[in-house]
């Protein structure tokens, strides 16, 4: 089984609030990067490389100058650098689906400009910022001359590739526009309902990351994709105005990276080796939709680990501890009595 980690390289802009190229790709705190460098370094370490989808618009309020250098310093280092589109730095509308196909053909027209511009080639692969895609947006790759598109998140309200009915994780294809989707499973499941996560280093835990990669290869998925962020080893307050970094989510990577690489049956490789590899076999990698699941057990473990990073995670705390809650009162109240 291929595994293929990908990196939404990009600042982030939250009520107002622009996070710096220093902090968020570059993740430059106390004098030691833990942002794209970090990430590199240890792949590197374990002789892995990566595709760092790159938020190219950003150029347009950073200066080209800011985002090239991002892209080429990725690329010296033998990475793989694909085409990442938030058009707000741009338009006024935040979603690359809310624009109608012809300006969905010059907005990715112009980010592939801007690629080739600074890399001496075009990019071969496209993820659309929050995974907002569409149909009209495959026909706009197509037209553009990028074959293959990484944006499908099937759980996600802004994706809106799940009106083209494609499988949750299985490579499809759609007009010539081959679909490779962020890889996601089902934490839980009650009746008809389910609960989607992605195979993402920032939200999951070890021990759900091995369980997917696991389940997908034993039941022969022949591509997992997992996510990262430029900014998946920092933190910051909601002002932006100060940084840490987050070595709990460090480790995760770096214990991902080393279970990873201890598999006989598992290879990592980038987008555009996937690329070159489906052009010559594509029958290689058609295969039955793969949903894994994790169930209560990872998912309460998980709730424990990050139990102060949401309320969700404490009310599911809460919740999975009521019944032994109960039973200790009665118990005493049994022995209380006697």
């Amino acid at each position: 089984m291929y595994i293929i980690i990908t990196i939404d390289t990009e600042v982030t802009n939250r009520q107002g609030c622009i996070t710096p190229i220093e902090k968020t790709i570059y993740g430059e705190i106390g004098g030691q990067s833990y942002g794209i460098t970090r990430i590199m370094d240890l792949c590197e370490a374990f002789n892995v490389k990566a595709t760092f989808f790159v938020d190219v618009f950003a150029s347009h309020y950073f200066g080209e100058d800011a985002i090239r250098q991002v892209c080429q310093e990725i690329q010296r280092r033998g990475h793989d650098v694909q085409l990442h589109t938030h058009p707000h730095w741009l338009d006024n509308k935040p979603n690359l689906c809310d624009y109608d196909l012809q300006r969905q053909m010059e907005l990715i027209a112009h980010g592939k400009a801007l690629l080739t511009r600074w890399l001496g080639k075009p990019p071969v692969a496209h993820r659309a910022g929050a995974f907002a895609a569409n149909a009209d947006t495959l026909t706009a790759l197509k037209r553009n001359g990028i074959l293959l598109d990484c944006s499908q998140f099937v759980a996600y309200p802004r994706c809106k590739l799940g009106k083209l009915s494609l499988p949750v994780n299985a490579v499809s294809e759609v007009d010539g526009v081959v679909e490779l989707p962020v890889t996601s499973f089902v934490e839980l499941q009650i009746g008809r309902r389910r609960k989607w996560r992605l195979l993402d280093v920032d939200a999951d835990t070890v021990a759900e990351i091995k369980h997917v990669l696991c389940q997908a290869q034993r039941r022969g998925l022949p591509v997992v994709t997992l996510l990262l962020h430029s900014f998946s080893f920092v933190n910051w307050n909601k002002e932006g105005t100060r940084f840490w970094a987050d070595h709990s989510d460090l480790a995760k990577f770096e214990a991902v990276l080393r279970f990873v690489r201890a598999q006989p049956h598992m290879e990592v490789i980038t987008v555009a080796e996937f690329a070159r590899l489906y052009r010559a076999e594509p029958e290689r990698f058609h295969s039955e939709d793969v949903v894994p699941y994790t169930g209560w057990g990872l998912t309460l473990w998980r709730a424990c680990r990050q139990f102060n990073k949401s309320r969700k995670n404490q009310a599911l705390v809460a919740l999975a501890a009521t019944p032994f809650m109960a039973a200790l009162i009665y118990g005493l109240a049994c022995y209380f009595r006697q």
